[in-house]
């Protein structure tokens, strides 16, 4: 018989319960739990250059500059992606180009700035305005009342790659779709707590294919949208605990390249990141006055690059945050053959072959390979049989190594007809921006 390794077959066991639930439904999947470090802070409450009173937006283009919506200060602020002080625009006021009550703030394509405000509801105004990059009034659409295309209390704002303007309106509990010219093209969301029905939405963002998110303040929670402004999917509910993937205020959320979506939550002041359809990744934030902790943070953007800009409002200040460089191991079989030859003592036979492993992250790793003889291409823990591990030696960033791989099988023993599955980080010890990849099955064997 070959030899079975117990502490690599627990792997295994809980390899394959965690396939088995998956196959039926019970569990979703696991994501790699990411991190995100504090980069740098700038800000302070006052106002000069560079400081704040309760900034309400934050936004980013696709140059990386970054505009904060100054509320208390009645102004626009615009930023590099450094914290420097590029440009400022705006007075308090109700005409072309002046401003009050600011709420949301958002970038296009092709750099446009647009900012939603209202006054209090017994003053009757409500306003989008658009500016360009260097703060030049374009347009203002003022937009007061209860017929389609009118808002009450607008609030967050977000813009499409058509740009298509869609525009949350907290008092009417909908999203109102607009075109470039501010025409109204259509709404989703009705007041309620059912399937695409909102309460009190306070943002609102669109991703690169069309779907809409919504942050669903008073229902606690994001719901997902169609273009057309069909319910796809929705995800969180009240956090009684500071639980992941539950809300008690979410007041911002934005999108990144990649789909994934961010949540501020300004009661529990952190942020949560999920994928599209609404998995937890990740989480960070407590409240405080130190790098890293917010008072009351009410909008989030995510630039090119994955860097993510808080508007953290009690504390008069904006703070970014880039991901943590991990490493992302996968791996491919290059060659794989079996040779046997007869002996006096019976059939012997050897299993040799080249296994790469390429490093597709941001940081150098050092791990292991397990090597396991199966009888299919799934792992099995009742049949898969440990053969041996290797070390991989650090691995860069971006490069690759081959690994020799050679078993000699007992004494009238074969292979043929079975796999060979590799296994990279089988014990967990490292953590990595992707740990789905960590398998390579070669087979059958001949």
């Amino acid at each position: 018989m070959i030899r079975k390794e117990e502490s690599m077959r627990r792997v295994l066991v809980i390899q394959a319960a965690i396939t088995y639930l998956l196959v039926i439904g019970l569990i979703t999947p696991a994501y790699s739990e990411e991190a995100y470090q504090f980069s740098l802070k700038w800000g302070s409450q006052g106002t000069g250059n560079g400081q704040f009173n309760s900034p309400a937006g934050v936004a980013v283009d696709s140059s990386g500059h970054v505009y904060v919506a100054d509320t208390g200060n009645y102004r626009i602020q615009k930023f590099d992606s450094k914290g420097k002080f590029i440009a400022k625009w705006g007075v308090q006021g109700t005409g072309d180009a002046q401003l009050d009550g600011l709420e949301g703030m958002a970038v296009d394509g092709a750099g446009n700035v647009y900012v939603t405000q209202f006054l209090p509801l017994s003053s009757h105004w409500a306003q989008i305005q658009k500016f360009d990059s260097k703060g030049k009034f374009l347009d203002k659409w003022d937009l007061w009342g209860l017929s389609d295309g009118f808002f009450i209390s607008p609030a967050g704002i977000a813009v499409d790659s058509s740009g298509n303007v869609y525009v949350a309106d907290s008092y009417k509990c909908n999203i109102q779709k607009l075109n470039s010219s501010g025409s109204f093209i259509t709404k989703l969301g009705s007041d309620g707590n059912g399937d695409g029905q909102l309460w009190g939405p306070q943002d609102v963002a669109v991703d690169s294919s069309g779907h809409v998110y919504v942050a669903d303040t008073g229902n606690y929670r994001i719901q997902k949208f169609d273009s057309k402004g069909n319910f796809i999917t929705k995800w969180g509910s009240y956090a009684y605990a500071i639980d992941d993937d539950k809300f008690r205020k979410p007041q911002g959320v934005t999108v990144d390249s990649s789909g994934n979506v961010y949540v501020v939550d300004s009661d529990i002041n952190r942020i949560q990141k999920f994928d599209s359809e609404g998995n937890f990744i990740t989480k960070w934030g407590s409240q405080g006055i130190g790098n890293g902790q917010f008072d009351g943070p009410t909008s989030v953007a995510v630039d090119s690059s994955g860097n993510v800009y808080v508007a953290d409002t009690s504390n008069h200040r904006i703070q970014k945050f880039s991901p943590l460089p991990l490493p992302d191991l996968t791996m491919q079989w290059e060659s794989l053959i079996q040779t046997c030859k007869s002996s006096k003592s019976g059939l012997k036979c050897k299993i040799s072959g080249k296994l790469n492993i390429q490093n597709i992250g941001t940081e150098k790793a050092t791990s292991s390979v397990g090597f396991y003889l199966s009888e299919d291409e799934i792992q099995n823990e009742e049949a898969d049989i440990f053969l041996k591990q290797a070390t991989t030696g650090s691995i860069k960033s971006g490069a690759s190594k081959a690994l020799t791989f050679t078993y000699n099988l007992p004494s009238g023993e074969t292979a043929s007809g079975m796999f060979i599955i590799a296994v990279i980080d089988a014990n967990n010890t490292i953590a990595e921006s992707n740990e789905t990849n960590n398998v390579a099955v070669f087979g059958p064997i001949q």
